[in-house]
Formats: structure tokens, C-alpha cells, sequence
């Protein structure tokens, strides 16, 4: 998957939603002047451990998530009034 996918899905969320991830996201954008693959400046919980066919029950353990910068730039970029959640677990 592309990162854009995930920033699009970010973009598009109300805050305190909740927003499932699965499988590589890899690649970065620029907002407010920071490369990153993801920008939040919202409250949010970011979940992995899905598949692209099963949204229900994530397992980070079979179905690692992994956000990639490639090293152009951070991972996670949180803004000051943002209180995003990133997990991995369903609790």
C-alpha cells in the first residue's frame, strides 16, 4: 500500500476515529513542512494487524503493519494539538 492511502484516510477521518492499517505503507509526503509518511493533527487511533481481506480481527503477530519513510523523512509526524493512539493490539 501507499502511504498516501493511509495520509488520504487520515485526512478524511473525523476526529477520534479509528483507522485500520494493514500490511507496508511505505513513502513519505510533505505537510507543514515535514517529509513524513504519516501526518496526524487530529485525535485518532491508528491500528494495525489487518489484511486486505480480513478488517475484523487484526493479528500484529501474523500480520505485521509497517509504516516506512525510507529514510527521506520521519514515520509519524504528530502535531501539537493533535492526541493521536498507535496501536497494534485491539485493547
Amino acid at each position: 500500500m501507499d502511504a498516501s492511502a493511509v495520509q488520504a484516510a487520515i485526512d478524511a477521518a473525523a476526529p477520534d476515529s479509528l483507522l485500520k492499517i494493514a500490511g507496508v505503507c511505505a513513502g513519505v509526503s510533505n505537510a507543514d513542512g515535514h517529509n513524513q509518511t504519516a501526518y496526524v493533527n487530529k485525535a485518532l487511533t491508528l491500528r494495525g494487524g489487518y489484511t486486505l481481506t480480513n478488517w475484523i480481527a487484526p493479528d500484529p503477530e501474523a500480520n505485521p503493519t509497517v509504516l516506512d519513510a525510507g529514510g527521506q523523512g520521519r514515520v509519524i509526524y504528530i502535531a501539537d494539538s493533535a492526541s493521536p493512539t498507535v496501536t497494534t493490539s485491539t485493547g
